[in-house]
């Protein structure tokens, strides 16, 4: 398979996408299409997104509206994508943030998978800070 997705032995409720070199644009679809029949699956789960492009290269094409796109049609319950191992990925989150700005504060880069765990791990501890308690 061009893209394989697996979900962490380590942190829970994060899917990994491995894409792989040769990997299509078509092939992404069909990778989402099935991460989010899988996260939605969870049932309100929070879950988070690593994509390891260290073995791969972009396709050519337009990544913004492919992966915009997507990600637009993606559950409720998916907050962060975390893309490891492409500086061109680096570089597009970047400019996305600009451009999309709904997409902002959403999808980061990590030079490694462990950083990236470190990343959501911090970003949910986060995000749960800023929630207000439950009413008792």
């Amino acid at each position: 398979m061009a893209i394989q997705l697996h979900w962490d032995e380590t942190v829970p409720h994060i899917v990994h996408y491995r894409f792989n070199k040769g990997w299509s644009w078509e092939d992404f679809r069909l990778a989402a299409l099935e991460e989010h029949r899988q996260g939605e699956a969870l049932s309100g789960i929070r879950y988070d997104v690593i994509g390891d492009l260290r073995q791969a290269t972009i396709p050519r094409g337009t990544a913004f509206s492919n992966v915009v796109r997507l990600f637009d049609k993606g559950p409720h319950n998916r907050r962060l994508i975390v893309v490891v191992g492409s500086s061109l990925a680096r570089s597009m989150i970047q400019i996305g943030g600009a451009i999309y700005p709904r997409v902002r504060n959403r999808f980061f880069a990590a030079d490694t998978i462990d950083e990236a765990r470190h990343l959501i791990l911090r970003l949910r501890a986060e995000a749960d800070a800023a929630r207000p308690p439950a009413p008792n």
